[in-house]
């Protein structure tokens, strides 16, 4: 009778054996395990890519600190990173942007509070022209009023340098690797055109544009001494577009939230599809993401790094993962775009990988607005 038993469950176990064999036989297990990629780094020293960089940002008044209150709108101020290169200088999107934070609309003049924009150069040959619009045309004319308008200088070895990881990340080996990943269900869902997905993650250097926005991002929250819990930045593409209201009803929100680290807001994406704002990948763009500096300063400090305590690529634990100490200087979205399962997947997307990761592992306090106040193109 023992016998007989056991008999009765072979079948179900030869099912079992044969169904895991199939699944193993699946999995690309570089992948299921995060083998480390060996993806190409970038290349930057971190404590000297802002150094010929002297611009002041503008800020409002000391707070009354008598008062001890968090909602003094004078105090405040709101810094744009703006990343542009000729294409968008030509068809004058970038201009435009700019108007469009010159003219920002408040219900009380003695409420509106300083506006900056830093303005990076996205390739080398943008450099040039980017530098001549910013510090000859667009100053020389007077054009903007209430926004003060800054070139952030980024050394050319930075785009020598930092060139080409992304033809090495989607060609050869590495290209071969990216076709097993969109074309696997086990681990990160099969996507229904694997070959537009290559497209989109290979179509622009996302690397380098990521370590020119923790540049300026660096700059910003390394100009801040006083008030930093009044002062907001946020990073944009230069051909995006705001609504006339998104200052004041992003200042609104900060001040009705003292203790809020970043405000979100509604988009139209592409001009055409509303986005409801969110903390999923799919529901959320940098160009919309607003930040208190004092909160950056607090809570940015342990994103993971590729970088260690000399500030240069390739130092020991590298790409590891590890949290970088304290006070240590660091990038911000580049790092988080070559963690393990970040690349191909998330890799163009590593400003969402950074909120969730400040929500999800820092604690971060998010406030998101149900109001379309940003168009991202």
């Amino acid at each position: 009778m023992r016998l007989a038993s056991h008999a009765g469950k072979w079948p179900v176990l030869a099912f079992i054996f044969f169904l895991l064999t199939y699944v193993l036989l699946q999995i690309d297990f570089d992948l299921l395990f995060e083998k480390d990629f060996h993806l190409p780094r970038p290349i930057v020293d971190w404590r000297r890519i802002n150094a010929r960089n002297t611009y002041a940002l503008a800020s409002g008044p000391a707070r009354d600190t008598s008062t001890n209150s968090h909602a003094d709108a004078h105090a405040m101020s709101m810094t744009f990173i703006v990343r542009t290169y000729q294409k968008f200088l030509a068809s004058k999107s970038t201009e435009n942007l700019l108007h469009d934070l010159d003219k920002q609309v408040f219900a009380k003049e003695a409420a509106r509070f300083p506006v900056s924009a830093v303005v990076v150069a996205t390739d080398a040959d943008s450099l040039a022209p980017v530098r001549s619009a910013v510090r000859g045309t667009w100053k020389d004319s007077g054009v903007f009023k209430h926004v003060g308008v800054h070139f952030h200088e980024i050394p050319f070895e930075v785009y020598v340098d930092n060139c080409c990881q992304s033809t090495e990340m989607c060609d050869g080996r590495l290209r071969e690797k990216f076709e097993v990943v969109a074309n696997k269900d086990s681990v990160f869902g099969k996507y229904r055109e694997p070959s537009e997905k290559i497209k989109t993650v290979c179509a622009g250097n996302n690397l380098l544009h990521y370590v020119l926005t923790d540049a300026a991002l660096k700059y910003v929250l390394n100009s801040c001494t006083a008030d930093c819990d009044q002062k907001l930045v946020i990073a944009t593409n230069g051909d995006n577009s705001y609504a006339p209201s998104f200052a004041e009803r992003v200042m609104h929100e900060f001040q009705k939230n003292p203790t809020v680290d970043a405000v979100m807001v509604d988009y139209m994406e592409r001009g055409a599809l509303r986005v409801k704002v969110g903390l999923t990948g799919n529901s959320m763009d940098l160009g919309a993401m607003v930040f208190r500096v004092s909160s950056l300063q607090r809570l940015a400090l342990a994103t993971p790094t590729l970088t260690q305590a000399d500030g240069a690529d390739g130092a020991d634990g590298a790409g590891s993962g590890e949290l970088a100490p304290a006070g240590q200087n660091i990038g911000f979205l580049a790092p988080l775009a070559l963690l393990k399962n970040a690349w191909p997947h998330d890799y163009y997307a590593a400003d969402n990988r950074f909120m969730t990761y400040l929500v999800h592992k820092r604690g971060a306090k998010v406030a998101l607005v149900e109001e379309t106040l940003f168009t991202h193109w």
